[in-house]
């Protein structure tokens, strides 16, 4: 083992690494997805609860500055997520689009 990470999260489903290799987001069973940056500490640099059920999904858009998370509900999160180049600031991360399943759709 290289590295340990400490995240006092429930059990995570789910992770995706930026392409610069730098950071991580992990999605867990209570709905939560925390952000790790991997230079700075092995605690998560934020946690953010906008999930009601257990994430499905993490990832990040390989050629725009985007991530996403999904749940098991239908729920999908669209988050805009500018990792800088300078260390000293921090990654912005900002929800930008909740996408829900409609109830009266059976389309498959």
């Amino acid at each position: 083992m290289i590295r340990k990470f400490v995240s006092n999260l429930n059990t995570i489903t789910h992770l995706s690494l930026h392409k610069d290799g730098e950071n991580i987001i992990a999605g867990t069973k209570d709905g939560k997805v925390a952000w790790f940056q991997l230079d700075l500490s092995d605690k998560p640099y934020k946690i953010m609860e906008f999930h009601d059920d257990k994430i499905r999904s993490v990832s990040f858009h390989n050629n725009y500055p985007l991530m996403c998370s999904s749940s098991r509900n239908g729920k999908i999160l669209v988050y805009h997520s500018t990792v800088y180049d300078d260390l000293i600031q921090d990654p912005l991360i900002v929800p930008l689009k909740v996408l829900k399943q409609e109830k009266g759709n059976t389309s498959k």
